[in-house]
């Protein structure tokens, strides 16, 4: 099952029917795939990519 990042230390599991819900939604801009939800571009990826963002919000 995959898994999104949802704040510090906060994980959600995804049901497979909400993973493929997700994957229809996905776009890329500027090299990197993410999607588009409240005038607002949320990266997907690894963790260790979410960890490097979350250091700089420290």
């Amino acid at each position: 099952m995959p898994y999104v990042h949802v704040r510090r230390g906060l994980d959600a599991r995804l049901t497979r029917a909400l993973a493929y819900d997700l994957a229809a939604l996905v776009e890329e801009e500027d090299g990197v795939a993410g999607v588009w939800a409240g005038g607002t571009f949320h990266l997907l990826g690894g963790h260790e990519e979410v960890g490097e963002e979350e250091a700089g919000d420290a």
